[in-house]
């Protein structure tokens, strides 16, 4: 009999929106991680949920039996755990063992920030809709600038992720740092990654940066500065390390820029 493959999509994150955890809407008792439906799922599989953040913190909860192919399991993260990870990105996701004391299938992750979010209202999506398929050293857009550390890479279209990587994107699949260098500097910035094993960089315009380990598989990367000050804490570029020589993908790129209160 032929064995029935698992698709373990991400799980359900209560709370989360958007890309943000709100700390503050965090209950007493946890994160729920929900698992609902995954293809594969069958009674007698072992399930769990794991947390990762940041500077190892991480937790895990106790194996649960499944007890049919429907039902909704709920897992819960302590507070405590999220908690230390206030402002920065975290993943939650479920592994998924056939038997009792069989190896476990990693799902899809949901990545979020433990921050409030507010809306990123962009002046418009680059999507590199209208760019011709092919090679480029350099991408001069309206507000940004998009290079390489060296080299070039490809505008294509043949490996949509959607809705992160849709149509026209940006690949790579070697060894460079991707360097975003805005016109002028900005309070927030969302965009589509589809990456393994990278890295990211948010520089400020005071010169301080600050480092986020980028989820595997397709999603959105996104951050806003809280309190803006332009001459210190908005946004001039952002970084994407490919050190792995991995297929990194880039695409859907928005951000609001500073705009001085009068």
């Amino acid at each position: 009999m032929a064995t029935v493959k698992l698709d373990l999509p991400a799980p359900v994150v209560t709370g989360a929106e958007n890309g943000y955890l709100d700390p503050a809407g965090i209950p007493a008792t946890g994160v729920n991680v929900q698992v609902g439906t995954y293809g594969g799922r069958a009674a007698k599989q072992w399930v769990y949920a794991k947390f990762t953040g940041q500077n190892g913190s991480k937790e895990e909860t106790a194996p649960v039996e499944v007890q049919d192919a429907t039902t909704p399991m709920d897992f819960k993260i302590s507070k405590a755990e999220v908690l230390k990870n206030e402002k920065q990105a975290v993943t939650f996701e479920y592994k998924v063992a056939r038997t009792q004391g069989a190896l476990y299938s990693d799902s899809e992750s949901v990545p979020v920030d433990v921050e409030k979010g507010s809306p990123v209202t962009p002046p418009g999506v680059d999507g590199f809709e209208e760019l011709a398929l092919g090679t480029y050293s350099r991408l001069e857009r309206e507000g940004y600038t998009i290079r390489l550390s060296s080299g070039s890479f490809i505008i294509s279209a043949s490996n949509n992720a959607p809705p992160q990587i849709t149509g026209n994107h940006f690949y790579i699949d070697d060894a460079h740092s991707v360097f975003i260098d805005f016109t002028q500097p900005v309070t927030a910035f969302k965009m589509g990654c589809k990456a393994e094993y990278v890295l990211g960089y948010i520089w400020y315009a005071d010169g301080k940066m600050t480092q986020v380990n980028l989820s595997s598989g397709a999603h959105w990367w996104e951050h806003q500065v809280v309190d803006p000050v332009p001459s210190k804490n908005a946004i001039v570029r952002i970084t994407v390390d490919n050190r792995y020589k991995k297929i990194l993908l880039i695409d859907n790129i928005s951000f609001q820029p500073w705009v001085p209160i009068l």
